[in-house]
């Protein structure tokens, strides 16, 4: 029974997820049961309806009695709208209003060697691109990554706009402006030359690149996100600068939380390429640092070692440090399987990616192949960035009032919904190679409300902490209610209570739930109702 049930919920969420990709918001398609002239107001057809005065329409169909819906969504609630129509008595069916797409249709960016990027087609990124290319979050966030590499050519024509500059220094006039300890930052910071002057290297200019090399701008190639914000943090040679480099950017993303994106810089994943060999129990500094840039929404990722190295056996650095807030990367190739060269292990690496040959940025405005774990890390960091660009707007509430929750989600989704490869089985925690469309369709579904047209009629507030309330209609005979974690396993720490004098809402105690994402399953003999909701 449990597994029928998730396969119910995963199909329908699967679905769910492709039918709200492309919604116009401000627009309904409503269907009338009354015909209608061009001289029809919108008294004519809804006649006392309460939210006449805020919406426009559209004539589409005469013969099919069709119209197009207007409201200004800023003004009108979009469910209240909805609702007030399903039960006005002129109203057949009202739908959303959403672009389409050609059957196998995916988003491919005009850059002229892009023909060469055959990584970003093993990914998947084409699909993914049809949803979002990259950029700002739902909500109007700056997306940041914070790239911890060699140095990075700040003049390659590729990277023109990707770049992130810190707008809350004044460059070169000697004072630390934004009080991070660091004077005249405006370009990040290299740390082993104490300045904002980057070398340009091919190894960090090859990372930013798969990262974020602009998009769609008739030039070189793309990054996995097409617009993005690169935080470049070079020359940390040390440990003890790849701990300043990882402060740096702990300072910004924190700041940004406190201040409401008045200041600091909103970075939502780190990405490193660099390490030696050695215990994660004699480098606790350096390890501990994951769980702290977690708590301020930062999940990290990291290559391993080009060798074949087991590191559950020899350790690495950091790829051997213990955080759920580190996801550690080994190196596929062209032909899709782990390259013999490349670190693994079943509890230390969590998955691969395409690195080996990947065509990306060089210095001097020049493009080549790359190579090893250093070109499969920035696929997962910036499928990550990618990720939280999703245009919707609950995910990016959640990550703004949740931050530490959003990165174990990103990790979870994008570890989740790999595809399996033989030569990652039993040496990789995923068993996978990163699939960035199959991890879009799944946090999409996370935060999609979708039911089916049976009786919810509203599920608040959603996400949750102590108390949910559902309001529903069922005909009057018994009926059950019980609510499953996303593994389809049923959940029994919780009280329902009936609020007096109103039969069809329920309260429900959701204290000693732990934070995830769960469904709601209300039924009787004729129904099933299910409605998915997240506890914070």
């Amino acid at each position: 029974m449990k597994k029928k049930l998730l396969f119910f919920l995963t199909l329908f969420m699967f679905q769910m997820s492709f039918a709200q990709d492309s919604i116009i918001e401000g627009e309904l398609l409503v269907q009338t049961n009354v015909s209608f002239s061009e001289e029809t107001t919108v008294n004519d057809f809804l006649p006392n309806f309460k939210y006449q005065d805020d919406v426009t329409f559209t004539i589409l169909s005469h013969p099919f009695q069709v119209i197009l819906l207007h409201f200004d969504k800023n003004k009108t609630h979009k469910t209240n709208l909805i609702e007030a129509l399903k039960k006005h008595p002129n109203i057949l069916h009202i739908q959303e209003n959403q672009l389409t797409h050609y059957r196998n249709e995916e988003e491919i960016p005009n850059d002229s060697l892009y023909s060469k990027q055959w990584s970003m087609d093993i990914i998947k990124s084409p699909a993914a691109w049809t949803t979002t290319t990259g950029g700002i979050t739902a909500l109007g966030d700056t997306i940041v990554v914070g790239l911890i590499d060699k140095g990075t050519d700040f003049l390659h024509e590729d990277l023109q706009g990707n770049l992130w500059y810190n707008t809350h220094e004044i460059p070169n006039d000697g004072i630390d402006n934004d009080n991070n300890g660091f004077i005249d930052d405006y370009q990040g910071w290299s740390f082993s030359d104490g300045n904002d002057n980057h070398p340009a290297t091919d190894h960090g200019t090859a990372t930013a690149g798969i990262i974020g090399a602009r998009g769609d701008n008739n030039i070189g190639v793309t990054g996995v996100n097409w617009n993005v914000k690169i935080m470049v943090l070079s020359q940390a040679i040390s440990t003890a600068e790849v701990v300043q480099a990882y402060d740096y950017m702990y300072f910004q993303r924190k700041k940004y939380n406190e201040t409401n994106g008045a200041a600091g810089a909103y970075v939502l994943v780190s990405s490193i390429a660099q390490g030696f060999s050695g215990k994660a129990e004699n480098n606790p500094i350096w390890c501990n640092i994951y769980d702290k840039l977690g708590e301020v929404g930062i999940l990290n990722v990291a290559a391993t070692v080009n060798s074949p190295i087991n590191i559950d056996v020899k350790e690495d650095i950091p790829t051997s440090c213990e955080s759920a807030f580190l996801v550690t990367v080994t190196n596929t190739g062209e032909d899709d399987q782990l390259r013999p060269t490349a670190g693994f292990g079943e509890k230390s690496i969590d998955l691969g990616a395409p690195g080996s040959g990947a065509f990306t940025l060089t210095n001097g405005n020049a493009y080549d192949g790359f190579a090893g774990t250093s070109g499969a890390t920035p696929h997962v960091s910036g499928g990550i960035a990618l990720l939280h660009s999703l245009p919707n707007e609950l995910l990016a509430q959640y990550a703004l009032n949740e931050p530490s929750q959003a990165a174990l989600l990103m990790k979870s989704v994008i570890l989740n919904n790999v595809d399996k490869l033989s030569t990652l089985e039993g040496r990789t925690v995923s068993e996978g190679r990163l699939n960035l469309f199959k991890s879009m369709v799944k946090l999409d579904s996370y935060f999609r409300e979708f039911t089916e047209e049976l009786g919810i009629l509203n599920l608040y507030p959603n996400p949750v902490q102590n108390t949910l309330t559902l309001q529903f209609e069922t005909p009057d005979e018994p009926f059950q209610l019980f609510i499953y974690n996303e593994m389809g396993q049923l959940i029994t720490d919780w009280t329902v209570i009936t609020i007096a004098n109103n039969p069809n809402i329920l309260s429900v105690n959701t204290a000693a739930l732990q934070s995830g994402v769960y469904f709601f399953q209300l039924k009787n003999s004729k129904t099933v109702l299910v409605e998915k909701f997240v506890k914070q």
